[in-house]
């Protein structure tokens, strides 16, 4: 599915994390090739979905004479499963680059589409859509031992360019795998809707932001740490910090699931974490879109309180949307 994405056309403007090119030279030609970190869900009928960190590289060609911008994804020996591993590189594609505000901030991003992008023979790469972006909302508050993670080259000494960008990535593969990325440490902003029995109207709460940080590196199956900041489920109610961790999380094709039931959430204050019994998680289940980049969260708390959640971790433009 193609993302409805707007961003704006710069022409050979080059988006922050490549080089910056200020010559105006007719003819006047520029190239580089860069790579950033991202995880792959690969699936495939049959198969579990196999996830693992990987980097692309892309090969980014600006052409100021002829007013072109192109670029190229290309990766060696990624793993589609725990035997097999596929290299490929897609042909040049023209992309958009441009910038995204978030309060009063900007951040760079590119995207690039196509419905067959193959480079070669050897290996079809389609439904193929790809951004690169900074605009990733952060969390407001922190969390004690959990620094957030961000997308970062610590082989790169220049700060500037030791950022990355968040890789939103899809594409079919030899028309087997179906491939998405995605980050482990993400923060949804959105809308939450509170609902429990004798209220007039439900109670909605854009400021209540859930961040889920996966645990991939330990043996056995994933895990995955939630929590809520500002939570607050009734109009009156004070805003906590409340955290729900050691979640089982389910990968599948689209990206993954978590599920919980009968859970004491922690409350956090200051560095201290503090089981909090007064308001006890009946259930609590979310459902993880890669490619929208979107979490629809659904939660009962103390057998009264019924909550659902959508929103994203990327801010996503919809065609004919102004810029935030």
């Amino acid at each position: 599915m193609r993302k409805k994405m707007i961003v704006a056309a710069c022409g050979v403007a080059i988006a922050v994390g490549f080089s910056a090119c200020d010559k105006k030279e007719p003819g006047y030609s520029f190239s580089e090739t860069v790579n950033f970190g991202t995880y792959n869900i690969v699936a495939a009928e049959g198969e579990a979905p196999y996830v693992a960190p990987v980097r692309y590289q892309y090969n980014n060609h600006v052409d100021i004479g002829a007013q072109t911008q192109t670029m190229e994804m290309f990766i060696n020996d990624m793993k589609v499963n725990k035997d097999d591993k596929v290299s490929f590189k897609t042909m040049a594609l023209p992309y958009k680059s441009g910038s995204i505000r978030i309060g009063e901030s900007e951040y760079a991003c590119i995207f690039m589409s196509g419905s067959d992008v193959t480079g070669n023979e050897k290996t079809s790469v389609k439904d193929f859509d790809c951004l690169l972006t900074y605009a990733a909302y952060m969390p407001s508050a922190e969390i004690p031992g959990y620094p957030v993670s961000v997308p970062k080259n610590d082989k790169i000494t220049d700060p500037v360019r030791q950022r990355e960008y968040y890789t939103v990535m899809s594409y079919k593969l030899d028309d087997k795998w179906s491939v998405r990325t995605f980050w482990p440490d993400v923060t949804f902003k959105g809308t939450t809707t509170t609902s429990y029995p004798g209220m007039d109207k439900p109670f909605t709460s854009d400021k209540i932001e859930y961040r889920v940080v996966l645990d991939l590196k330990k043996e056995g199956a994933p895990k995955a740490d939630v929590f809520l900041i500002n939570a607050c489920f009734a109009p009156n109610m004070p805003k906590l910090k409340l955290a729900l961790r050691g979640l089982p999380v389910t990968f599948n094709e689209n990206g993954y699931v978590i599920e919980v039931t009968d859970v004491n959430p922690e409350q956090i204050e200051g560095e201290d974490f503090t089981e909090n019994r007064g308001f006890p998680f009946d259930r609590f289940s979310m459902t993880f879109d890669a490619e929208k980049c979107s979490a629809d969260i659904e939660y009962k708390v103390k057998k009264v309180f019924d909550g659902k959640f959508n929103g994203n971790y990327i801010l996503m433009l919809e065609e004919g949307a102004e810029q935030k």
